[in-house]
């Protein structure tokens, strides 16, 4: 159905947001733990 197709690509689209603020969020975590490390050494 169109309407089943329409909420796929919804979904797909959502699924794919929320890994890319995933991605950021954890890149970001990984630059404060260099930091930290940094701040070690």
């Amino acid at each position: 159905t169109p309407s089943g197709f329409k909420l796929l690509a919804h979904s797909k689209r959502s699924i794919q947001e929320i890994f890319v603020v995933v991605t950021e969020s954890k890149k970001e975590e990984v630059k404060n733990e260099l930091k930290i490390a940094k701040g070690l050494f």
